[in-house]
């Protein structure tokens, strides 16, 4: 998993302020498309700076797919707040929200994951 019999639940979080989760919506679900990967999307709007610590939230957007975010550096974030954008790193560029290729990568390794097992 993922795979073509497979399904994911994607969750994009993201603030009131936030200008472009909807396109880390569009290029998550054109990826899983891609990959043949049958999915189901929440959208989460993150209103407090309770809220963004209890659900993890380091800045708008954040797609997280089965509950992990799907930044390679996601676990090095420890500033969970309401307000601000999230910059994406990825091979050496910078990204508003989740290049497809960090997509496809993270899926990747779930199924390598998912294939130990």
């Amino acid at each position: 998993m993922p795979n073509s019999d497979s399904h994911v639940t994607v969750e994009v979080l993201h603030n009131e302020d936030c200008h472009v989760w909807r396109e880390a919506l569009k290029i998550t679900s054109d990826a899983l498309d891609e990959e043949g990967v049958q999915y189901e999307v929440h959208e989460d709007l993150v209103e407090t700076k309770e809220e963004a610590k209890r659900k993890g939230f380091s800045g708008s957007p954040q797609v997280k797919i089965n509950g992990r975010d799907v930044d390679p550096d996601a676990g090095d974030i420890t500033n969970y707040n309401v307000e601000g954008c999230r910059l994406y790193f990825y091979e050496g560029e910078v990204y508003e929200h989740p290049p497809e290729k960090m997509i496809l990568d993270f899926l990747e390794k779930i199924r390598g994951e998912n294939e130990k097992v």
